[in-house]
């Protein structure tokens, strides 16, 4: 059974001033001395309004996907996740207390209705969830939040807690452990780590689970990555 491609990365709902527009190099844990793909963002803001787009791209320009958020009064009410390659889609909509979600390959179709839960995680607004609760991990204490999992069309409980003595500890950063509540959905997503700055919040690293796919003797597949974050 796969991964169940459940995460669209994680984190909390944030004020959008906090974001950070970023370059990344993405590596498969199996093969670190080549660049699979690379990740940047944009953030356009208007009135009220605000679309956040990350995109991935192989080394040599090849859109591997796109992921757009879009918020009202810091709230979500859209998001895409696009893999034209793959002909794979996973959408959020806002329709008033609930969500529509849906989730279609080449060979499936899913849709469900369901209640919005508190705190939300839409990929792209995970790095300012950092920035927003930055505090509450420097005092070791554990988050909460919820995300959408594409492939059950429903979403999940996570949580998120700084640990010590990790492999991937550097100076003035902390390493965060993000975990499902759910013990199976936990067995097939393995372990996640992010290693965050002290003093901003910023992601520096990520390692683990990932949605991105990765062609591997002509199937997609989903190996764990590892993420080295610059910025602006």
């Amino acid at each position: 059974m796969k991964k169940l491609l459940l995460i669209v990365t994680c984190l909390l709902l944030y004020p959008l001033f906090a974001d950070d527009i970023f370059y990344a190099e993405i590596y498969a844990v199996d093969n670190p001395e080549k660049i699979i793909y690379t990740h940047t963002n944009t953030v356009i803001q208007k009135g009220d309004s605000t679309i956040i787009d990350h995109f991935y791209h192989t080394p040599d320009g090849k859109e591997h996907a796109q992921d757009r958020a879009i918020l009202v009064n810091n709230k979500p009410i859209y998001n895409l996740l696009s893999f034209h390659e793959i002909g794979e889609y996973s959408t959020f909509i806002k329709n008033g207390d609930k969500a529509i979600l849906k989730f279609e390959t080449v060979d499936d179709k899913k849709e469900a209705s369901k209640e919005i839960p508190h705190p939300l995680v839409l990929t792209p607004t995970q790095q300012i969830a950092f920035k927003e609760n930055l505090d509450n991990f420097l005092k070791g204490e554990t988050v909460n939040f919820y995300l959408f999992a594409p492939e059950i069309v429903r979403f999940i409980k996570m949580r998120i807690f700084p640990i010590e003595h990790s492999e991937y500890q550097q100076e003035n950063c902390m390493v965060l452990q993000v975990k499902a509540t759910n013990a199976l959905i936990n067995l097939f997503l393995g372990d996640i780590f992010y290693v965050v700055d002290k003093d901003n919040g910023r992601i520096m690293e990520a390692h683990g689970f990932s949605t991105l796919r990765l062609k591997v003797d002509g199937e997609w597949r989903s190996p764990d990555m590892d993420i080295y974050y610059t910025y602006e």
